[in-house]
């Protein structure tokens, strides 16, 4: 299961998000055993990661690739009759630019 980082995140949605998948996992670890959380470009420095026993980032493998590239495309929609409004690319537009041209990923695990 993945999941917006629990830990370095200044959006508290995204937040949230990684909590709930963190908590998933302590109360069903059978079910949710394989807990990813994505670690966005602007927090790849942060200091608070060393808390997490493993991080791996690098670049995306294919798959990974046309995952991320599909995401950033669905996030950057703006077609207004049919109800898609372009949620977070209008405010992270060079988050997800660089996610169209050069996709990359963190993630780390639960610590």
């Amino acid at each position: 299961m993945w999941a917006t980082s629990y830990l370095v995140d200044g959006h508290p949605t995204h937040l949230a998000a990684g909590q709930a998948v963190r908590e998933l996992g302590r109360e069903q670890p059978t079910r949710f055993r394989d807990r990813r959380y994505v670690v966005l470009r602007t927090y790849w420095n942060d200091p608070r990661l060393t808390q997490v026993a493993e991080t791996v980032g690098g670049p995306a493998s294919a798959e990974e690739r046309d995952r991320t590239i599909n995401a950033a495309r669905a996030y950057g929609a703006w077609q207004p009759r049919s109800g898609a409004f372009a949620i977070g690319n209008h405010s992270t537009s060079t988050l997800f630019g660089l996610a169209l041209t050069d996709p990359k990923v963190m993630v780390h695990r639960d610590s």
